[in-house]
C-alpha cells in the first residue's frame, strides 16, 4: 500500500493541449506541483484553492453577465423543506402550495372514498409496516380527523357502498378484504376481515352494496365477496399487474387497468369471460367511467396521456396528450381520474406536477389546473360539485427531518370559476417551472459556459458518472465547514477516512445545496439511470414486488440514460449498474457493459472494482458516457465478521481516488468531466434536510475551489450532462430543471489540466466483532437486496459516536 500522501494535487505543466496532454508522471512527495499551464511555478498550497461560495457576488470567472453567479435569482439558494404553514420547497427545487384547506395525514396516504353526504372522507394509508396507519375519517366541513383505525394494511383500494353504509379496503400484502359499517355520524365500526388469500390492490361495490369486488395485482383475478357472509367467489381474470377496478353495473362488466401489459381488461361478471384486453398507453392506472356515453377514460401514468375507450366497441377512439410541452416529454405521473356528473370535465391527478388538471371531455383540451400537495394519488368531487378533495401522498415532501416519513395530506379546495382557475393554473406553472427561471432567460446559447454549448467542438467529450451509496452531505463532508454548509457534529466519516472526496471537493467544485431525489435505494437507482422514478415504483416499493429497473413496469416511458445514449448515437459503458440497464442487458446493451465488473455487491472491495475499470481504461476503452457504481460506503453496519464500516467507507473513497487518478493522468483528461454523487441519502443525519447529499464535479473545466449553493438535484445533473454531450432532454424532469451553469469556467478562462494523485485507504482492515449490540441488531438485517437494512443509520451512529445522542436538530434519514 502506498504511504499516505499529504493533501496535494500533483502533476506537471501541460503544453500543446490541443493535441492532448504531455507527459503526466506524478512528482514525488515534496516536488513542486504545477497548478495549470498558466502558472508554471505554483506551489502545492497554490494547487488547493480556498473554496468560494456560489452566492450572489461570489467568484465571477469569465462568464458573461447573463450567466454569472451574481445574476442567479435569490430563490435558487433556498434549501428544501417546509417554508411556512402552506408552502414547501421540494428536493428538486419546485414549490408546493396547495389550494384550499390542508388536513395532515399519516405516512403514505394513498386511497380516498367520499361519503354520499359530502361530509366525510375516508383515507387508506398504503404502508406494509408492522402497525400500519390504516383508515382515517375526516370531517370535511371542519377539516378535522375524527377517527383513526390503525393496524389495517392497504394500498389505494378503498370503496363505499352507494348508500354510504358500508366501507371496504383491499388489504394488498395481507391478502385480506377489510370490512366496516358506517354509522349515521360517519364513523366506522370494524367487522372481521375476509381472508381472500392473495394480494388485493383495489375494490368496488355493486349497486346494492351486497357484493364487494376485489382485484388482485398478483394473480389478476377479480373476486366477488359477499359483504354479509364473507363468502368468496372468483369472477374473472384481468391482465398482468392489475391496478384499478371500476364496475359498469348496467352492462354487467368490470374494467381493470393492467400496469405491466399496458392494457385495460373488460370482463363479463356473470360468466367470467374476458371480453377484451384493450391496448392503451404505458402503465395505465386510474379509470373513470361514463356509462351514459359508453366511454372509459384511462390515465396512462408513464405516457402522461388519457386513453378514451369506446366501451361498446372495446377500442381506443382517442388519446389525449397531457404532457404539457411541445416535445411530448413525459414525467407528470398521471395516476388518478374523476369524472364530474355531467361527464363534461375530467379531473386528472398529475403526481409529479403536484396538481389536478381539468380536461374537457369534448376534445381533451386542458382547461386549467389546481395546485395540490406533493404527489396527488386519488381524488373525488363532492356530490354538490363545489369541492375537490385530493389525497397527496407526500404532503409537503418527504420529511425534512425524517426521510422515511412521507406524511400525506387531504387537500380540500373549492372548485374555482373561470377567473379563479386561470389564477390557480398560473400558480401551478410557477410552482413547477420556478427553478427553470433561476438563471436569466438570456443565459442560453453562446452566453452559456463553453462546457455546456455542445456541438462538435465542445471542450468536454467524455462524462463519467460515479454512483456511491446512501450518504448525506454532513455524514461525510460535514467535518470541514470551509467546504460549504457542514456540521462537524454529524460527520461520521471525516477526512482521515475519506481523504479523496475531501480533496476533490476542496480542489474542484463542491455543492452544499444538492439533493438526492429518492427516499430509498430502489428509487435511487431509477433516479440515477432515468432522472425519474415512475409512479409504479414510487408506490409499490415497500411491497417489493418488482425487480426495479428490470421489470418493464418500472422503466419510465422516456427510457433510461442508456436507451437515450443508444438512440442518439452517444457511446456509453456501464460498470456495475443493473436497475435501468438489466432489461436490455443481453440484447441491445450486451456490448456496453464490462462483464468482469460486478453488479451491485459489497462482497468485492471497491478498490478492486476500480482496478477493473482501470484495466479496461488502460486498453483505451473509454466512452462518451461512463457510469460506474461504487457501493461499499453502504456498509454492513455491525454485522459480525463483516468488514468494519469505517474501513468499507475508506475503501470506497480509495476506489474513487484511483479512478480519478487514472483518468486525470491520461490523454483523455483535458476533455473529461467526472460527477460524483450518492444514489440516495439514507443513513445517518444531515442538519439541513434528510435529502441533502453529496455532489462533487471534477474536471479541468470546472471552477477550482468553488462551492455552489444553488439548489440542484439529479434532474439538474442530467440536464447538465445532456448539454455537455449534445443530447436532447431525456424527459420532462431534465427539460425543466436548471443545468449546473455556475460551476463551469467562462469564455476566456484557462482550464486547469493538473492531474490528481489519489490517496490510499489509510484505515487498517478490521472485521466487526461478535457479541456487540451493533452485531445483534445487524444480524437481523438483510444486506442481500436494497432497502432491507432498517435502522442501519442508527447502528452506524452508535458504532462511531458511542453513547453520544444524536442532536435534536438532526435531519435523520435512516434506511
Amino acid at each position: 500500500m502506498k504511504p499516505l500522501l499529504p493533501l496535494v494535487l500533483m502533476g506537471v505543466a501541460l503544453a500543446g493541449c490541443a493535441n492532448g496532454p504531455g507527459p503526466d508522471a506524478a512528482p514525488a512527495p515534496g516536488d513542486t506541483a504545477t497548478a495549470s499551464p498558466a502558472a508554471p511555478d505554483a506551489s502545492p498550497a497554490d494547487a488547493t484553492p480556498t473554496p468560494d461560495t456560489a452566492t450572489p457576488g461570489g467568484q465571477q470567472g469569465g462568464l458573461v453577465p447573463e450567466c454569472d453567479p451574481g445574476a442567479i435569482a435569490e430563490g435558487a439558494f433556498v434549501t428544501a423543506g417546509q417554508q411556512d404553514a402552506g408552502t414547501a420547497v421540494l428536493p428538486n427545487g419546485r414549490r408546493v402550495r396547495p389550494a384550499g384547506v390542508i388536513v395532515p395525514l399519516a405516512d403514505r396516504a394513498m386511497g380516498l372514498a367520499l361519503h354520499p353526504d359530502g361530509l366525510h372522507a375516508y383515507v387508506i394509508h398504503g404502508s406494509s409496516k408492522a402497525n400500519p396507519d390504516g383508515v382515517w375519517v375526516v370531517d370535511l366541513p371542519s377539516g378535522a380527523v375524527v377517527q383513526k383505525l390503525t393496524g389495517y394494511s392497504g394500498y389505494h383500494g378503498i370503496a363505499l357502498s352507494p348508500a354510504g353504509d358500508r366501507l371496504a379496503v383491499a388489504g394488498l400484502s395481507s391478502g385480506r378484504l377489510h370490512r366496516f359499517t358506517v354509522g349515521a355520524d360517519g364513523l366506522l365500526t370494524a367487522l372481521d376481515s375476509v381472508n381472500v388469500g392473495v394480494s388485493l390492490i383495489d375494490c368496488a361495490f355493486d349497486p346494492d352494496g351486497a357484493t364487494v369486488y376485489a382485484l388482485s395485482n398478483t394473480n389478476s383475478k377479480v373476486y366477488g365477496v359477499d359483504f354479509e357472509t364473507g363468502a368468496i367467489a372468483p369472477r374473472a381474470r384481468a391482465g398482468t399487474n392489475a391496478y384499478d377496478l371500476v364496475l359498469d353495473a348496467a352492462a354487467g362488466r368490470a374494467y381493470a387497468s393492467n400496469l405491466a401489459s399496458g392494457t385495460v381488461s373488460a370482463m363479463d361478471l356473470a360468466t367470467g369471460e374476458l371480453l377484451a384486453n384493450v391496448p392503451v398507453g404505458k402503465n395505465p392506472e386510474g379509470l373513470a367511467l361514463d356509462a351514459t356515453r359508453h366511454r372509459l377514460y384511462v390515465a396512462n401514468s408513464d405516457s402522461d396521456t388519457v386513453s378514451v375507450i369506446d366501451t361498446e366497441a372495446l377500442a381506443v377512439i382517442a388519446t389525449w396528450d397531457l404532457t404539457g410541452n411541445d416535445g411530448g416529454h413525459t414525467g407528470g405521473a398521471l395516476d388518478a381520474l374523476w369524472l364530474d356528473p355531467s361527464g363534461d370535465t375530467l379531473y386528472a391527478a398529475q403526481a409529479r406536477r403536484n396538481a389536478v388538471s381539468l380536461v374537457a371531455t369534448a376534445d381533451g383540451s386542458v382547461r386549467g389546473a389546481i395546485p395540490t400537495g406533493h404527489y396527488p394519488v386519488d381524488l373525488a368531487l363532492s356530490p354538490d360539485e363545489r369541492t375537490l378533495v385530493t389525497v397527496s401522498m407526500k404532503g409537503f415532501g418527504s420529511g425534512k427531518s425524517d426521510l422515511q416519513k412521507t406524511l400525506g395530506q387531504l387537500n380540500i379546495a373549492p372548485v374555482p370559476d373561470a377567473d379563479g382557475l386561470a389564477a390557480l393554473t398560473a400558480e401551478v406553472a410557477d410552482n413547477n417551472l420556478g427553478p427553470s427561471g433561476w438563471y436569466p432567460a438570456a443565459c442560453t446559447g453562446d452566453a452559456l459556459p463553453p462546457a455546456l454549448r455542445g456541438g462538435p467542438d465542445r471542450p468536454i467529450k467524455h462524462v463519467v458518472l460515479i454512483i456511491k451509496e446512501n450518504k448525506t452531505y454532513d455524514v461525510v463532508l460535514g467535518d470541514d465547514p470551509t467546504l460549504g454548509d457542514g456540521d462537524p457534529e454529524l460527520c461520521l466519516f471525516p477526512e482521515a477516512v475519506t481523504p479523496n472526496i475531501h480533496a476533490l471537493a476542496r480542489s474542484y467544485t463542491n455543492m452544499d445545496n444538492y439533493y438526492a431525489d429518492a427516499e430509498v435505494s430502489i428509487q435511487g437507482h431509477l433516479w440515477t439511470t432515468m432522472a425519474d422514478c415512475n409512479d409504479y415504483a414510487e408506490k409499490i416499493h415497500e411491497a417489493a414486488f418488482a425487480i426495479y429497473g428490470y421489470e418493464p413496469a418500472t422503466i419510465v416511458a422516456g427510457g433510461t440514460i442508456f436507451d437515450h445514449c443508444l438512440v442518439n448515437g452517444v457511446t456509453f459503458r456501464n460498470y456495475g449498474e443493473f436497475p435501468g440497464f438489466g432489461h436490455h442487458l443481453m440484447d441491445d446493451f450486451e456490448a456496453f457493459v464490462d462483464h468482469k465488473y460486478p453488479f451491485w455487491t459489497m462482497s468485492v472491495p471497491d478498490v478492486e472494482k476500480a482496478a477493473e475499470f482501470i484495466r479496461e481504461f488502460d486498453q483505451g476503452i473509454f466512452s462518451d458516457f461512463t457510469y460506474i457504481v461504487l457501493p461499499n460506503d453502504h456498509t454492513y453496519g455491525g454485522k459480525a465478521g463483516a468488514p468494519d464500516p469505517t474501513w468499507m467507507v475508506a475503501d470506497n473513497d480509495a476506489g474513487l481516488g484511483m479512478i480519478v487518478e487514472a483518468i486525470s493522468h491520461s490523454e483523455y483528461w483535458p476533455e473529461t468531466a467526472i460527477f460524483v454523487i450518492e444514489d440516495d441519502p439514507q443513513g445517518p443525519p444531515d442538519h439541513v434536510h434528510s435529502h441533502r447529499s453529496i455532489s462533487v464535479v471534477v474536471s479541468p473545466h470546472v471552477r477550482r475551489g468553488y462551492v455552489s449553493s444553488v439548489h440542484y438535484s439529479i434532474p439538474s445533473l442530467y440536464a447538465t450532462i445532456e448539454r455537455i454531450l449534445g443530447l436532447p432532454a431525456l424527459n420532462r424532469n431534465t427539460l425543466e430543471a436548471p443545468p449546473m451553469i455556475d460551476i463551469w469556467l467562462g469564455e476566456g478562462d484557462t482550464p486547469d489540466y493538473l492531474p490528481y494523485q489519489g490517496l490510499p485507504n489509510a484505515v487498517d482492515f478490521a472485521v466487526n466483532p461478535a457479541g456487540t449490540e451493533a452485531a445483534r441488531v445487524s444480524a437481523g438485517l438483510d444486506f442481500s437486496i436494497p432497502d432491507r437494512a432498517e435502522g442501519l443509520g442508527a447502528i452506524l451512529w452508535e458504532m462511531i459516536k458511542g453513547d453520544r445522542p444524536m442532536p435534536p436538530y438532526a435531519r435523520f434519514s435512516d434506511e
